[in-house]
């Protein structure tokens, strides 16, 4: 049926082209069922479509993986070596599975030295973070024309407007590039 109404579906979820003109962009759909509307007069045209094949179980805990560390707090990134967070993993793992019966004990034990450990990296980056900053507005600094304001911003004018300075009642007119 679809092809004879000049559809074409990359999957269930895919993108829909046709041609009719009212679609024209990717539709997501919640249900197995599509409607297209033709910007003609009144053409209404729905067909089912099956659902989308099963996804590899492995794919989809992959999946609930990603989901897991996107709600982990974004300034926990970067902050564990490959190798401490395959052990972080073992311990998900076994506290997933009910393999951890000391969980509790090991909180109270390890987690202010946890705490400390992650603060203190997180410091060290902010530190090389900051330097690398500093040298960049230093470098900016130097570069012949630029100034810098009170506030410690480095401002390199290209070229100068004339005319009235605009007040805060001001009307003004920009040509912006870039």
């Amino acid at each position: 049926v679809a092809g004879t109404m000049g559809f074409t579906s990359t999957s269930h979820y895919g993108r829909v082209g046709a041609a009719f003109s009212g679609i024209t962009q990717p539709h997501r759909l919640t249900s197995n069922r599509w409607l297209a509307l033709n910007s003609g007069p009144g053409v209404v045209i729905e067909f089912d479509m099956p659902p989308p094949p099963p996804k590899d179980p492995d794919e989809l805990a992959y999946t609930l993986g990603l989901n897991m560390a996107k709600q982990l707090p974004p300034d926990l990134k970067n902050l564990l070596s490959e190798d401490e967070l395959a052990t972080c993993m073992r311990g998900l793992t076994d506290m997933m599975l009910g393999r951890a019966t000391d969980a509790d004990a090991q909180l109270r034990e390890n987690g202010d030295q946890l705490n400390q450990l992650l603060q203190q990296r997180a410091r060290e980056q902010q530190e090389t973070a900051a330097a690398a900053g500093a040298e960049l507005l230093a470098a900016a600094a130097a570069e012949e024309g630029a100034e810098t304001t009170e506030g410690g911003v480095v401002v390199k004018i290209i070229e100068s407007g004339v005319g009235p300075f605009p007040t805060a009642a001001s009307t003004v007119e920009v040509h912006y590039e870039g």
